[in-house]
């Protein structure tokens, strides 16, 4: 951080899906801005242990492809808790010429993976959970010739799109997948720098709107490329917050990705009469928009989140909730139920955290929330819960800024954060050198 200015890791969404794509290609790909956070650590170590060369320096990594002929085709892969770095795997992995064990952290173990398998199993996939929902939660996968098909996702999910995609570029005929809620499309912009054939086909006998837009995919090898990758506009999300409501000065995020799938925070805020402006440069070479946020101290309003925006900020959706108890009038938010199964329940955790700091929130079923705003709140809990989850310990962060005579506020699992963001307390202390938030 400079200043009134501040840099974010880069985008691990699309560092996950760049690494994979680089690995599946053909020939020497140069990928830079890579995140050095645990999730995407994950990643790197999968596609290693596949045999696959890697070298990284600092954030720039350079992976010889392997074609999609994994050097190493019989072995027991440990995936960690990246929810992400299993999802796609297993869409890269059902098409290989091998048989796979891929263990998992008790944490991902609980999170759903059937309407990934079963999307595959549709494809011709040999995919089998064993122990799922327990401590020795395990996949096993033994790769065969995958079909296209034609299929309208059950569930708005980024991740099972991407699982889709990376099968279908290896199946034996073109594919087609609808969605029923547009999710982030960072994968759809990537492909095709690798080389692949993807095309949006509208579907004349559908009468449904939301799934008349198909994504069509044809199936053939990808080449080498070079990869830029933003900084993550998830990252920035606390910081957005902080400069929102307590900060007295603008505060510049720079170079961060502005893909129109990602900016549901933005859009619901300036909706709220955040003072938020986009300076946008040109497309990285990922096919991503980027450019500077500046973020300005303002008075917010309430507002209706809708179900069909929760896929835009379902990574910012606890810290939006926050906001809404600080402003004026009342805030809905429809569409909440994906937040239970997130590396925590996030919902109730976010609920919690919010009550015990004064917010008046009513909860009229599991997907369904309201807020009286209260702008002039200035109280916090002295000590948050554990949860183990990288988003809830940024949340608690903003929380603990909000004055309380008590004195010091404690945020237990503080290291959860290094899952996305390594630097986080680094760039805290320097915006915030007078909190009083005990991290341990």
């Amino acid at each position: 951080m400079t200043g009134d200015r501040l840099i974010v890791p880069g985008d691990k969404s699309i560092a996950h899906r760049a690494v994979w794509c680089a690995a599946l290609a053909r020939g020497e790909s140069l990928l830079r801005g890579v995140p050095e956070s645990d999730d995407v650590a994950a990643t790197c170590g999968v596609v290693q242990a596949l045999g696959v060369r890697m070298v990284r320096v600092g954030t720039e990594v350079r992976i010889e492809g392997c074609g999609g002929a994994w050097p190493i085709q019989v072995v027991s892969l440990d995936i960690g808790a990246s929810g992400t770095t299993l999802r796609l795997l297993c869409g890269l992995l059902a098409a290989a010429q091998g048989t796979y064990h891929l263990r998992v952290a008790a944490q991902l173990g609980r999170r759903p993976i059937e309407h990934v398998l079963g999307l595959l199993r549709a494809m011709g996939a040999e995919v089998e959970s064993v122990g799922w929902g327990t401590a020795d939660a395990q996949l096993r996968i033994r790769g065969r010739q995958l079909h296209g098909v034609r299929c309208a996702l059950p569930v708005a999910s980024a991740q099972l799109k991407c699982a889709f995609l990376l099968a279908a570029l290896q199946a034996d005929s073109a594919s087609w997948c609808a969605e029923p809620v547009l999710t982030r499309d960072h994968l759809e912009r990537m492909l095709p720098q690798f080389g692949a054939k993807l095309s949006h086909v509208r579907c004349p006998t559908c009468c449904n709107a939301a799934a008349a837009d198909w994504l069509h995919v044809v199936p053939g090898p990808l080449r080498a490329a070079a990869i830029n990758i933003p900084g993550d506009l998830s990252a920035a999300a606390p910081w957005i917050a902080m400069a929102l409501v307590l900060r007295q000065r603008p505060l510049t995020i720079a170079k961060v990705g502005l893909n129109p799938t990602r900016l549901g925070m933005v859009r619901i805020l300036q909706r709220m009469g955040a003072r938020i402006e986009l300076h946008a440069a040109h497309d990285a070479a990922a096919g991503e928009p980027y450019g500077d946020l500046t973020i300005f101290p303002s008075c917010l309003r309430g507002t209706t989140v809708l179900p069909s925006e929760v896929p835009s900020c379902i990574d910012e959706l606890p810290l939006l909730i926050a906001l809404a108890g600080l402003a004026q009038a009342r805030t809905h938010f429809r569409g909440l139920t994906a937040l239970r199964s997130k590396e925590s329940d996030r919902l109730q955790h976010t609920v919690a955290a919010c009550r015990a700091a004064g917010m008046a929130l009513e909860q009229p079923d599991g997907d369904t929330l309201w807020i009286d705003g209260r702008p002039a709140l200035r109280a916090t809990p002295q000590q948050f819960p554990r949860t183990d989850d990288h988003r809830m310990v940024m949340l608690f962060s903003v929380l603990s800024l909000l004055a309380d005579p008590r004195g010091p506020v404690q945020i237990p699992d503080a290291c959860a954060v290094a899952k996305s963001y390594p630097g986080y307390w680094r760039d805290f202390q320097a915006l915030w050198p007078d909190s009083e938030c005990e991290s341990f």
